[in-house]
């Protein structure tokens, strides 16, 4: 089921690189996620938080492993690398 969520991307060390969007998931596991969006995100972490799904979740860091074109949106896909405690 598709929910959204809200991504902060960012750079290789860690630095907010763009504000922050709105996605939808395509699929959420225990070691990573697959979201999709209409344009390219090209930063190599993602910040996502889950409270815009209400799901009471830890927002995680994202290391994004994949980016491609479907139609003239894109799946944007990663590895969870650890949860954000705030």
């Amino acid at each position: 089921m598709a929910a959204p969520v809200t991504v902060v991307p960012l750079s290789g060390d860690f630095r907010i690189a763009a504000p922050a969007e709105r996605v939808l998931t395509l699929n959420v596991s225990g070691g990573g996620a697959a979201l999709f969006h209409t344009r390219r995100i090209p930063q190599p972490y993602l910040a996502i938080d889950f409270t815009y799904a209400g799901v009471n979740l830890l927002p995680v860091l994202l290391q994004t492993t994949r980016v491609r074109q479907v139609g003239n949106s894109f799946e944007i896909a990663g590895r969870f690398v650890c949860r954000i405690v705030p």
